[in-house]
């Protein structure tokens, strides 16, 4: 009998504790306290064309790239058109003090093509922006 009211005591405890756990719950939610996914903005939707900077000639498959993981890759067309579509970073949780959230990953941008010398570019970006043409100058030749 002494065991069966440890136990009896025993689920008494937990069925009170179990219909505390709501309240904790929301409790810890209006305190920040638990971690709540969300979003911050990364970047803009930036839009160009990429050209050679001597021919002026659009260069096909130039890629373009954010420097920070995760880069997030977009290709020229055939007219050396791009769009790099708006991205996002998310966060499991973050409640900060002052209520300013962290900073962003960086939005510095490299375009890169195979025999041209990358360019890395530093549009603003906030909203969308076209950053018009940008040129790549061709790899100077090996000299021994």
């Amino acid at each position: 009998m002494n065991q069966l009211n440890r136990v009896v005591t025993r689920f008494r405890f937990v069925s009170r504790a179990l219909r505390l756990m709501p309240i904790v719950a929301v409790l810890a939610l209006l305190t920040g306290c638990l971690p709540i996914p969300h979003t911050t903005d990364r970047s803009g939707e930036v839009t160009g064309r990429v050209v050679d900077a001597h021919t002026r000639e659009p260069i096909q498959g130039a890629e373009i790239f954010l420097v920070e993981k995760p880069h997030h890759p977009t290709y020229t067309d055939t007219n050396g058109h791009f769009d790099m579509k708006a991205t996002r970073n998310f966060h499991w949780a973050y409640a900060p003090p002052e209520g300013d959230w962290p900073q962003g990953k960086g939005d510095i941008i490299t375009v890169s093509y195979p025999n041209y010398l990358p360019k890395d570019i530093s549009p603003n970006m906030v909203g969308s922006i076209d950053v018009g043409d940008i040129l790549l100058n061709p790899k100077p030749p090996n000299t021994h």
